[in-house]
């Protein structure tokens, strides 16, 4: 069959050809807009010699020989260079595609084109006659074709566009024509002598007129042109020889804002598969990815991530990564998106526990741990994750602020946390990082509640892996908040993260963690060979006597001492969370 014949293409002639070809049609449009100008004139002035009385006859003389005829002899002139012109976008986007092809069969050029066959098939025929392809002998076996746009969604795009362009073209050749009638008919009146009538046909009837045509022709412009990037763009991204979004806006001929929205539209609307985009609109792996350790975490705001992430401000940074805002293309939702640092993406190891941080609290489904709705690495060493917006702030953030928690507040934090916490050891994960700064409290309707964040170091209860997960030996955790068998590298258990929470229950009473010194190194001293200091040591104040026991028992450097669950730890909280307060000194 024709459609599977196969042609030599190469980019020179083809874009020869193109140029030759959309000159052509640029002229012959120039020509058929005159003359569309005249026709349209000589109508009106044929219907204005009809209404004056001059005669019938007179006015539809003048109407169709001065007016119609010619308007018709320059729509088929216009039809012929719209046809030149579409001729020439069409081969400048074969010739994009012979950057990464040898030769394409007509089949192949209809698909990549979103071309019916026979289309394709006169092109090449008029590229063969120009010699710009060569028919050459096909092989049984074909290289893929690359993703190319979805036929159905670019043909209604252009469709849609070239149809707009041409109904405003149109209306901006009909008011044209109007305000040149009376731009001649108030140039007599002031040639004659009657200024002020001459001035008011001119400047309402002609001057006004014409600048609304000259919008109307501005926006069918725009609207051709955007049919005809949304063609290149597709052959731009089929052809795979765009590395990042600069060079997609110097190849369309556009700003880089522009080349970016261009590229959003074309994949909210379909055009072009979100797969084959993701690599411009990502910097990492669009090739515009500054290399490890020059990456400040600024860099991305403004970027978009994965083809659907709109980076709008930096929210926070942490230890493993920094945590964005970022809106979603195209429904606009706002989401909270955390992007891997480079320093810990520069290691296998960092790697994992990120992604093991996505699936572990994406699986959860509990109100009280942050919900993760996408996880998905950009290359070998960038990862991120989308996750809620809450709106709020850390419990880190509110002890710096107030010092300390009232009894009443700090027990419907611990209960709350602690609820999510048993949600993850039902499941089989430990957290392995509980700290205020992993504690959101977040404004909801309901009012405020605190969510559990950050599980990058969450790991399986079943795993009889040690607890040192760095590759540099350092123990994974924050010191002052870890107990003391994390901080010597055992396996853990739940009580570990009870400990944990216990820390955080003492800090939001007390102001500060049971283990409070000037280096890392006295925490780790004194959390391997000290029993924590009684809460009355460090915070007398108004809060049940008991609760001090309950917290030593939960802090005790022997696990086995300490409530076998979190869900025991919570019990003893809400047994004394009604028992009158008194001063714990």
């Amino acid at each position: 069959m024709r459609s599977d014949v196969a042609f030599a293409i190469s980019s020179a002639p083809l874009l020869a050809l193109a140029r030759r070809r959309g000159r052509r049609g640029a002229w012959l449009l120039g020509v058929s807009c005159f003359g569309l100008l005249f026709g349209v004139f000589w109508m009106f002035w044929g219907v204005i010699v009809f209404l004056t009385g001059v005669g019938l006859v007179n006015g539809v003389i003048v109407f169709l020989f001065g007016g119609v005829g010619p308007a018709l002899g320059a729509s088929l002139l216009a039809w012929a260079g719209v046809k030149r012109r579409h001729d020439a976008e069409a081969l400048e986007q074969l010739a994009l595609l012979s950057e990464t092809r040898t030769d394409v069969t007509i089949r192949e050029t209809a698909q990549l084109l979103a071309e019916s066959d026979s289309y394709a098939s006169r092109l090449m025929d008029l590229a063969a006659a120009a010699g710009a392809v060569q028919m050459v002998q096909g092989s049984g076996a074909r290289p893929a074709v690359p993703i190319g746009p979805d036929r159905s969604a670019l043909v209604g795009f252009r469709a849609a566009r070239r149809k707009r362009a041409l109904l405003l073209a149109v209306a901006s050749l009909f008011v044209l024509g109007f305000a040149t009638l009376w731009l001649v008919v108030g140039t007599a009146g002031i040639a004659t002598g009657e200024w002020l009538v001459g001035l008011l046909l001119l400047i309402p009837g002609g001057l006004f007129p014409l600048a609304g045509s000259l919008v109307l022709a501005s926006r069918a412009l725009r609207n051709w042109r955007r049919a005809a990037r949304a063609g290149k763009l597709a052959a731009l991204v089929t052809a795979s020889s765009v590395r990042n979004l600069e060079e997609l806006a110097s190849r369309l001929g556009v700003s880089v804002p522009d080349a970016q929205a261009i590229a959003v539209e074309a994949m909210q609307l379909g055009i072009v598969p979100h797969e084959a985009l993701t690599r411009l609109l990502s910097p990492a792996v669009g090739g515009t990815s500054p290399e490890a350790g020059h990456v400040t975490p600024a860099h991305w705001v403004g970027r978009i991530i994965a083809g659907s992430w709109r980076v709008e401000a930096l929210l926070a940074q942490g230890g493993m990564g920094a945590v964005y805002r970022v809106t979603r293309i195209p429904s606009g939702e706002v989401y909270a998106l955390k992007l891997m640092l480079p320093e810990v993406a520069a290691t296998v190891d960092g790697l994992e526990r990120f992604e093991r941080e996505a699936l572990a609290a994406g699986k959860l489904g509990h109100p009280g741990i942050v919900r993760v709705h996408e996880f998905g690495r950009l290359d070998e060493r960038t990862a991120y994750l989308v996750m809620d917006l809450l709106q709020g702030e850390t419990l880190e953030a509110r002890l710096q602020r107030v010092g300390s928690l009232p009894w009443a507040e700090a027990l419907g934090v611990a209960l709350q946390v602690g609820d999510a916490l048993e949600a993850a050891h039902r499941a089989g994960l430990l957290h392995r990082d509980l700290k205020p700064a992993n504690v959101f409290l977040a404004s909801t309707q309901a009012g405020e509640r605190a969510v559990l964040l950050d599980f990058g170091l969450a790991k399986t209860m079943d795993s009889r892996e040690a607890t040192r997960r760095t590759v540099s030996g350092v123990v994974a955790g924050t010191p002052m908040y870890m107990s003391p068998e994390q901080a010597r590298g055992e396996v853990l258990d739940v009580r570990s993260d009870l400990y944990g929470l216990a820390v955080v229950t003492y800090e939001m009473i007390a102001g500060v963690p049971p283990f409070f010194d000037k280096t890392l190194a006295e925490v780790y001293a004194r959390l391997l060979r000290e029993l924590a200091p009684g809460l009355s040591q460090m915070a007398p104040g108004d809060y049940p006597q008991a609760l001090e026991q309950i917290l030593a028992r939960a802090l005790s450097p022997i696990r086995d001492q300490r409530p076998t669950t979190v869900a025991a730890f919570l019990a003893e909280l809400r047994s004394v969370g009604a028992a009158p307060a008194a001063a714990a000194g």
